[in-house]
């Protein structure tokens, strides 16, 4: 089954966690009005033992983040092996994720259904949780999103709510 999808901020790049792989596929537009678009797959990424249940690119569209299970794997989109794998301090499926708009940071929906799920931030130049927010939902969260200035983020939940908090 297919759980995530991404496109780049370009829109030439579309990923797509297909179980437990991502495939890369080139996004290329056409004249033709019965097919305006077609896919072609570049390549298979590998590294998740779990199904993917989120994908993002960075900003500059040069990163491609997945979380699965209790795994964060950050991926230059040329590298064909992921460049950092993050497993701490992860207790659920990563059910979202959103990058600052610097892209100097990944807030990750970290997610126990039926329980409490919690929003991490990591720092990309230190490869490390930085911060966590604790009692983020009572339920899974389903998506994150930040405002263009960077000021505050949304997270939206199973538990029927949406919370919009100072990324400070």
């Amino acid at each position: 089954p297919v759980l995530a999808r991404a496109l780049s901020p370009n829109r030439n790049i579309r990923a797509v966690g297909r179980g437990s792989h991502t495939e890369i596929y080139e996004v290329t537009k056409s004249d033709d009005k019965k097919n305006p678009v077609t896919l072609a797959l570049k390549k298979s990424l590998d590294g998740q033992a779990d199904q993917i249940q989120s994908l993002e690119f960075s900003p500059d569209g040069k990163l491609l983040v997945s979380g699965g299970f209790r795994k964060l794997l950050i991926h230059h989109l040329e590298s064909e092996t992921p460049d950092a794998i993050i497993i701490y301090p992860f207790a659920g499926r990563l059910t979202a994720l959103t990058f600052s708009p610097d892209g100097k940071f990944i807030y990750i929906a970290d997610s126990l259904p039926s329980q409490v799920s919690r929003i991490h931030v990591l720092q990309i130049d230190l490869g490390k949780v930085v911060k966590t927010i604790d009692s983020a939902h009572d339920d899974a969260i389903y998506d994150l999103a930040i405002r263009a200035d960077g000021k505050q983020i949304v997270s939206a939940s199973a538990d029927k709510l949406a919370h919009v908090r100072n990324t400070d």
